[in-house]
Order: C-alpha cells, then sequence, then structure tokens
C-alpha cells in the first residue's frame, strides 16, 4: 500500500461526513504522528515481498550457490543519505531485518557479505557450511 491509500479514508470520511470543516492543519498534524510507522509499514511489506518472490520455490533456484542482492534505493519513501545518523541507524534496521528474514524461509543460512555500489546496496551470500536448524 501507498501512503495515499492510508490518507484516502480520512480524507473521504472528513468530505461526507464532516463536510470538510476538519481544517488540513489539523489533519496534516494527525499523520505528522503516524507518518513515519507507516513508512516503516510500507518498507517492511516491501522488504518481505522482495524476499519471498527471490525465494519462490516455484523459480527453483538453487541457493546453496545464489546471492540475494538488495538496493536501498528500491524501497519507497527512504532517503539514502550517508550523512543523516537516523537514515544510518534504519539502514542498519534494514540489514539486520533482511537477514532476519532470510534465514526465516531459506534452506541455507545467508550471512551479509557485503555493501555494494558505493553504499546504496546490500549483498547476502549462503554460507554452504551451516545448514538452518529450523528446516531440516
Amino acid at each position: 500500500m501507498s501512503l495515499v491509500e492510508y490518507i484516502l479514508p480520512f480524507e473521504l470520511l472528513n468530505k461526507k461526513i464532516y463536510d470538510n470543516k476538519i481544517p488540513n492543519d489539523i489533519i496534516k498534524h494527525i499523520y505528522s504522528f503516524i507518518l513515519e510507522n507507516l513508512k516503516e509499514t510500507i518498507t517492511n511489506n516491501y522488504i518481505l515481498k522482495k524476499i519471498n518472490n527471490h525465494f519462490d520455490p516455484k523459480l527453483k533456484r538453487n541457493y546453496y550457490n545464489e546471492m540475494f542482492v538488495f538496493h536501498y534505493n528500491e524501497i519507497p519513501y527512504f532517503k539514502n543519505d550517508i550523512f543523516n545518523p537516523i537514515i544510518n541507524n534504519k539502514k542498519v534496521c534494514i540489514k539486520n531485518n533482511i537477514k532476519k528474514y532470510i534465514n526465516k524461509i531459506s534452506k541455507v543460512f545467508y550471512n551479509f557479505s557485503h555493501s555494494c555500489c558505493d553504499g546504496k546496496g546490500l549483498v547476502f551470500k549462503p554460507n554452504n557450511l551451516i545448514l538452518n536448524n529450523h528446516n531440516l
């Protein structure tokens, strides 16, 4: 879902029931509290979808030899500012979440390998020596 899909029902409710009596400033103020949570939900959903597509059993990939590559610029509403400590913390959280999600569904254990594309991407490689116990 996009941010518009979250905001639109409230806008329609304002028009239909309140006849646009709720000022836009108040609406913006209300959404300022939940905007970051909405962006985080959209980001997590996007990451999960990308991982699930990569590990789709219908594709019959060889997980023992195939790496998973992810670029930050693919994430909706994500700004990659290397000088912003908040963004850098989000990048660390995203990296850890990707590793956690991959290892939850993969038949082999994946580790973070390296950053690519001048810090704009992440590469995860399977560790062929360590099998994931939950799938044995």
